[in-house]
């Protein structure tokens, strides 16, 4: 029976205790209200490839015909061969990376629900994750609403954010399983360099705790070079790496992920995942084959990136210029953000603490409620993201300029 008003069920414990996910809540704010200029959210202003398009709308034609049925029925647990095996050649062809299509790659519903089946995969309740702080904010909910314990690792700015093998090893228990890391990150912009990696996957080894790499942005960097944990530590056995069509192709809607593991990890990983959706989708999975293994598709992510790299340094300039704000890791090098240091701002503005008593929302609510620009607190990512605010330079040249023009116009002086 229904209640007006009330539940007759009691409902998870956890999910009451936590609160939204920052920018969904943020962009709910302000849903409906077209002249908001939202920087929230990572979606890049340009489209997918015009062949993956073309590809999708000849998929759909041929479904029509009987003979194409397979097209509306569920794609294998672990992703469609092709698809698998596309992933497996560009991680050759970048890396040097042999990898088996059938035992290790595992297509999942973005790279989120890999980050999700990584963490579930291998700790179990009570062991404990190790996550930088700041860090991209899904990590600490999923890590916590499994029952395991998020153990972060600060870093510094001095450091340009990089956890450090050091602060690593202080944090590690008989309870530490499995530790995290973003490069190219999120929402700080820092590629770590191979070294770094090397050392932080060594430790991880040493210590009898696996990595889980999250590159999504792995084709969006504009300084240095990006390396694979699988890739330099020879073989998937002691790593996973997680990444996406999302960023690099224009896809976010599509959610189509992948994760790279061992045959035992995505053996283990893909039964959960069957459990929890049976499959990715069908068509974007026949679409995304074709597109990945496609030699014209250099040229697009190239164009793309170049693109990217113009604006990370033409905004980080012009926010710079506005007083109070601060981009003391110049422009980024690498994703689709600037992380911007605000509390000589917020202390210039005379400004209230936010809803939740910091300076980064408090700055955060006055951008949107006095230039109807929508920007994420920094301390979403953790405690060391205090005093910072993330803009999403991914937008238009026309929305980023008008952003700057409304907060000028309202701060600037």
């Amino acid at each position: 029976m229904f209640v007006e008003g009330g539940l007759c069920c009691s409902m998870n414990e956890f999910l009451e205790s936590i609160p939204r996910h920052p920018s969904k809540a943020l962009t709910d704010r302000f849903a409906g209200d077209p002249s908001v200029i939202n920087l929230t959210v990572g979606e890049p202003d340009f489209a997918p490839p015009a062949l993956l398009v073309d590809r999708l709308q000849e998929i759909l034609q041929l479904a029509r015909a009987p003979v194409n049925q397979y097209v509306h029925r569920y794609a294998a647990t672990r992703g469609l061969p092709a698809l698998r095996t596309s992933i497996a050649d560009l991680y050759e062809r970048r890396y040097g990376l042999r990898l088996d299509p059938d035992n290790n790659i595992l297509v999942t519903n973005g790279a989120a629900e890999a980050i999700w089946l990584s963490i579930f995969t291998l700790t179990n309740a009570g062991d404990e994750v190790l996550l930088p702080d700041p860090c991209y904010m899904l990590y600490e909910p999923i890590t916590r609403v499994l029952g395991r314990h998020a153990v972060r690792i600060k870093t510094d700015i001095a450091d340009g954010f990089t956890m450090k093998v050091k602060d690593v090893e202080a944090a590690l228990s008989s309870r530490s399983r499995l530790l995290v890391i973003n490069s190219p990150a999120n929402p700080t912009g820092v590629v770590y360099s191979p070294y770094a990696l090397e050392e932080l996957a060594r430790l991880a080894k040493e210590s009898g705790i696996c990595v889980v790499h999250d590159e999504v942005f792995d084709h969006c960097i504009y300084e240095g070079s990006h390396a694979s944990i699988p890739a330099l530590i020879s073989g998937a056995s002691h790593g996973i790496a997680v990444n996406s069509f999302s960023k690099t192709f224009g896809m976010t809607g599509w959610r189509l992920g992948w994760m790279i593991a061992s045959h035992d990890v995505v053996a283990a990983a893909a039964k959960a995942h069957s459990y929890m959706c049976l499959a990715a989708a069908t068509v974007p999975q026949l679409a995304a084959a074709d597109v990945l293994a496609s030699q014209e598709i250099g040229a697009y992510i190239e164009a793309n990136t170049k693109r990217l790299q113009e604006r990370s340094h033409y905004f980080t300039q012009a926010i710079s210029r506005i007083p109070g704000f601060e981009c003391p890791l110049g422009p980024p090098k690498a994703g689709f953000y600037a992380f911007v240091k605000v509390g000589t701002f917020y202390q210039q503005q005379r400004l209230r603490p936010g809803t939740d008593g910091s300076v980064s929302m408090g700055v955060v609510e006055a951008l949107l409620d006095r230039c109807k620009v929508a920007t994420v607190p920094g301390n979403a990512f953790g405690a060391m993201g205090e005093g910072f605010i993330r803009i999403s330079f991914a937008a238009s040249v026309t929305q980023l300029d008008e952003a700057i023009r409304r907060i000028n116009e309202a701060f600037g002086k």
